[in-house]
């Protein structure tokens, strides 16, 4: 399944996302990040759904990049006033160029891998004018995409493949804090990979987010810090060399009521620090927009 030009495309499960979205009642999760977690669950038997698009340019030199579009939904309900669940489709885009010798390009699009996510809220403080809240998260990364995509009898490169192959697990630690107009969320989570069926297995991921939000009446003024540390890739259990490493990065946003239920979000994410092992390919930017809404 070969993308001819690497445009602009919507897939059909985006637009059926989009007329779902209609008028209800106010919410107080309309304080979301774009990328940090956070501790704050859902009220019992309520609903939450999130558009997120994405464009990410990655590279380490003129003949080694990758471009990647990635479209996500996510799916909330609060099965409980501290226990939500998630479920996080996703669809993507890939295009890739690398010179090994030879210079080859290839290019994939196809439904992605689906995330499942728990947040237990294990404690919330309530003051003033304010709350502070700490939970537990869970989840798990179901190989439900493409990664067997091939091109004139040959398999693609994994890391061009919409999906992983692989079965993946994540456990974290998520706070918010909460003072008048103010929100600071954070977290720590660890995500665990496994190998898929042609024994490749992505690095482990650490991610650590910081975010803090400002409320000027329907408008939301976000800046977040987000870590990303990976670990080498494997084959059969041998590490791959110019895989993995640590980036840092700044991410400043805007979130706006657009209905009083629905918010519109943007935000651009962009290196602060890199240390990448050997030639990995590192983020020079992360382009995000997207809608929530809630009921």
């Amino acid at each position: 399944m070969k993308v001819s030009s690497f445009g602009f495309r919507v897939p059909s499960f985006i637009l059926l996302a989009s007329c779902i979205l209609h008028l209800a009642s106010n919410s107080a999760h309309a304080h979301l990040p774009m990328e940090t977690e956070y501790a704050e669950t859902l009220s019992k038997d309520s609903w939450e759904v999130r558009f997120h698009g994405g464009y990410m340019d990655m590279s380490n030199g003129e003949n080694n990049w990758m471009k990647e579009q990635m479209y996500e939904l996510s799916v909330g309900y609060g099965l409980t006033r501290d226990f939500s669940l998630y479920i996080q489709p996703t669809y993507k885009v890939k295009e890739m160029k690398m010179s090994g010798g030879v210079i080859m390009k290839e290019s994939a699009s196809g439904v992605g891998d689906t995330d499942l996510l728990a947040r237990y809220r294990f404690r919330k403080k309530d003051r003033e004018d304010g709350s502070c809240q700490q939970a537990i998260l869970l989840g798990v990364k179901l190989p439900t995409g493409a990664w067997n995509i091939e091109e004139n009898g040959t398999r693609l490169m994994d890391m061009v493949q919409p999906g992983t192959g692989s079965t993946d697990y994540s456990a974290g630690f998520a706070v918010t804090h909460r003072k008048g107009n103010f929100t600071l969320d954070g977290d720590v989570i660890y995500t665990i990979t496994t190998e898929n069926q042609k024994n490749y297995k992505f690095g482990n991921l650490l991610r650590y987010d910081l975010a803090g939000l400002y409320q000027i009446e329907d408008l939301y003024l976000m800046m977040e810090l987000n870590g990303r540390v990976t670990g080498e890739d494997e084959v059969s259990g041998i590490g791959q060399d110019n895989t993995g490493g640590h980036q840092i990065f700044i991410n400043p946003g805007v979130s706006y009521h657009i209905l009083p239920n629905l918010m519109l979000m943007l935000s651009v994410q962009v290196p602060i620090y890199t240390d990448m092992n050997g030639e990995a390919q590192k983020t020079n930017y992360h382009a995000m927009g997207g809608l929530h809404w809630y009921y």
